[in-house]
């Protein structure tokens, strides 16, 4: 938690000074990629698909101090799909992004003991969000690029933990979450260059909301939420202006609050993409 928090702070202050003035020697490149040459928009279309490996974990208050405490409440391998639209060129470039997650089972976890409570392969998860970025983008003398941003980010999830015992439990998730985005790319070599990206986020205070649900008890709530994104990936020019990307992709969910009662989750999760990409110019 104090990771995220910390991380989260520095990256605001860093993407806010390049966003907004530009660090020496670094030049602000504007609509330099092979396509455009000129301040000139040019639309481009990536698809990725892949997997997901979720970890997700409840949390509560000790009852000994005001630590807290948490297990893996469940594990699931999702199908991952992305779709993203570009605006590249002018000052600013702009990112359209659209993502989906699924699994039709989960792993449970009740701590320390196996599972006995669930029906592992009629529960499930979901996730859905749409989000939008502006960046802009400087590059130093010797041709390794930067990218500083904002964004912002609607998010809806839903699980479904199917117990024997009391039938099944339900969460849905609905927040926007606003951040900074800060990325580092190499000079192109052999058609190739790799591309590092730290993204942030919190969720809007008033504008997320958990409704949690179980057979004969429903509550709703919210929650002070941070996210913190790491993506490492590979670019290949495999034709002119077409390529494929291979992405390693690590989110941290985390709640600030606490719980008194372990039975309402709180979002906390740990999140690994594998992505295989495709991106080529867009035309309509």
């Amino acid at each position: 938690m104090i990771f995220c928090i910390y991380s989260m702070r520095l990256l605001a202050v860093i993407t806010l000074l390049i966003f907004f003035s530009g660090v020496y020697p670094v030049k602000e490149i504007s609509a330099q990629s092979k396509v455009n040459k000129s301040n000139v928009y040019y639309k481009f279309l990536s698809i990725a698909a892949g997997k997901c490996e979720i970890t997700d974990f409840s949390k509560k208050k000790s009852e000994f101090d005001n630590d807290e405490i948490g297990y893996p409440a469940f594990r699931s391998d999702c199908f991952a799909l992305d779709f993203q639209a570009d605006l590249i060129g002018g000052r600013y470039d702009q990112y359209l992004n659209f993502s989906f997650l699924n699994s039709g089972s989960v792993r449970f976890s009740e701590g320390l003991t196996d599972n006995r409570n669930v029906d592992e392969n009629a529960s499930s998860f979901t996730h859905f969000s749409l989000s939008y970025c502006l960046v802009r983008k400087f590059k130093d003398k010797v041709g390794i690029s930067y990218y500083a941003g904002v964004a912002g980010k609607a998010v809806y999830e839903k699980r479904g933990i199917e117990y024997f015992s009391i039938g099944e439990m339900r969460t849905r998730d609905l927040y926007m979450m606003l951040g900074g985005i800060l990325s580092i790319e190499s000079p192109e070599f052999y058609k190739t260059c790799i591309k590092l990206t730290m993204n942030n986020y919190f969720a809007v205070p008033g504008l997320n909301c958990t409704m949690y649900d179980i057979t004969g008890y429903g509550k709703d709530y919210h929650q002070k939420l941070v996210r913190t994104d790491l993506k490492a990936g590979i670019v290949y020019e495999i034709f002119d202006n077409k390529w494929i990307r291979l992405d390693v992709l690590r989110e941290e969910y985390r709640s600030l609050s606490i719980s008194e009662n372990v039975s309402v989750p709180r979002k906390d999760s740990n999140r690994i993409y594998y992505y295989v990409s495709y991106r080529q110019p867009l035309k309509f």
